[in-house]
């Protein structure tokens, strides 16, 4: 996994389910690897599906927050595959892609640099 320069990582605190990107960045931030560990042995000891869930507040689907909003969540799923392919030689759970978009509004939201995990 690749991890953001130090230099980047002045980021605010994210859940225990969720992966924090930098501003404009699908570099999966260092402290990924412990969360997406925790979360790949939880849904394979309970046979869950994990839910990758990109959240972009776009405006038409040309917009460029979309095509990051895609490679962020790809980012989680390939960590993700790697954690698995180091487990015990039990299967690997199954993993959706999904994209929330965020319409509307001024700004752009706090939950836009978030990638979110659930288990299905």
């Amino acid at each position: 996994m690749t991890a953001v320069p130090a230099s980047a990582a002045a980021l605010p605190p994210s859940g225990p389910n969720e992966v924090l990107f930098a501003d404009a960045s699908d570099k999966l931030p260092a402290d990924a690897d412990a969360k997406l560990t925790r979360i790949a042995e939880q849904a394979r000891a309970d046979h869950k599906t994990i839910v990758i869930d990109a959240r972009v507040p776009v405006f038409d689907r040309n917009d460029p927050q979309l095509a990051l909003a895609r490679r962020r969540a790809d980012a989680v799923r390939i960590a993700l595959q790697a954690i698995a392919l180091q487990g015990s030689g039990a299967k690997a759970p199954t993993v959706q892609i999904q994209i929330t978009l965020m319409g509307g509004g001024s700004g752009r939201p706090a939950q836009a640099d978030r990638v979110e995990l659930e288990l299905h």
